[in-house]
């Protein structure tokens, strides 16, 4: 892999992103941006910036400039931390409450609905509410963990039970009925996420073996391949490329897979990547939060294209790219 070391002249001297140790409330915001988000957290205050044109910009929108991004995709989702215990939605004039005791929330690329998982005693409820009219359709499936995603606004893919065996379904929010997309005999799933129409899932498998498949109605885009990670982190996709943030607690690497081949991209620079942040994948480039041999972090770039690695910007303490497709 050919590197490349490279500065910026003008920098933020401090990002850095740490967990919150409130128990909160989240209130979800959907605020329209353009660029990715670096998160810097210092003394529980949250600043958020832009990284545009290889400079920072800090965010002043009173929506965004002070609140933990869960996610965007062009629209923002935000979280404010309070006593009550609730996740409330936003999204322009509109309001939406989540049931009470929700976890896990998924909403659709057109901000139209969101799933839900809510515990129920030693069980879970799953539900869709729909953003504009806040109504609630009950989803009557056996999920296994947090394994779903929207494959549109209509159709859930979920790995789970039906009938006691345990699959890749499909799940139809309105006539309420699951079709099976892929049996899983040999292992498990413990990852899954939908983009652009393609399902990325990752396949553990009982003889010690770990899969990435794609499952894809364009079939030039579809693999199968076996991979040396056993946790995937995050996963964009371009142009029948996909870049996967993939490893396990010690170590988080970059890969490649394209031609349903899979490559390395980084092993010495940078020497480990940050796992609780996320890549942005702008045209053929891919940004991650990079750490060196002394864990100090930088903002790098992967150009697929160049085939090379950049340090983009040396950064001060934690840093973290926000959720986003």
């Amino acid at each position: 892999m050919k590197r490349v070391f490279k500065l910026l002249i003008c920098i933020i001297p401090v990002l850095l992103i740490c967990g919150c140790t409130k128990k909160v409330t989240k209130e979800i915001k959907l605020v329209q941006m353009e660029q990715f988000i670096i998160q810097k957290t210092e003394d529980d205050k949250i600043e958020n910036y832009t990284f545009k044109n290889d400079k920072y910009e800090k965010i002043t929108d009173n929506n965004v400039k002070d609140k933990y991004l869960l996610y965007y995709n062009e629209k923002f989702n935000t979280t404010e931390y309070n006593d009550s215990g609730s996740i409330l939605i936003q999204k322009g004039d509109k309001n939406v409450k989540m049931p009470d005791n929700t976890e896990f929330i998924k909403i659709d690329d057109k901000c139209s609905r969101v799933f839900y998982k809510s515990a129920d005693g030693d069980s879970y409820s799953y539900g869709v509410i729909n953003i504009d009219d806040h109504k609630n359709i009950n989803v009557d499936i056996t999920l296994s963990g947090n394994c779903i995603d929207w494959k549109d606004s209509s159709t859930l893919v979920f790995y789970g039970v039906v009938n006691n065996q345990a699959a890749l379904y499909y799940y139809d929010i309105n006539t309420k009925k699951a079709k099976m997309a892929a049996r899983i005999d040999d292992g498990f799933v413990n990852y899954l996420e939908v983009i652009g129409g393609s399902i990325y899932y990752l396949v553990n498998s009982y003889d010690g073996s770990s899969r990435m498949i794609n499952l894809s109605d364009d079939r030039s885009a579809s693999f199968n391949i076996e991979v040396p990670y056993k946790n995937v982190f995050d996963i964009k996709s371009i142009n029948n490329t996909a870049f996967i943030m993939a490893g396990n607690s010690e170590r988080v690497d970059l890969y490649f897979i394209t031609n349903g081949k899979i490559e390395k991209v980084n092993y010495d620079f940078p020497k480990n990547i940050r796992q609780d942040s996320f890549l942005y994948l702008k045209d053929k480039d891919v940004y991650f939060i990079g750490l060196d041999e002394e864990n100090n972090e930088g903002l790098y770039l992967f150009s697929s294209t160049d085939n090379e690695i950049q340090l983009k910007s040396p950064l001060e303490a934690k840093n973290h790219i926000a959720k986003n497709n």
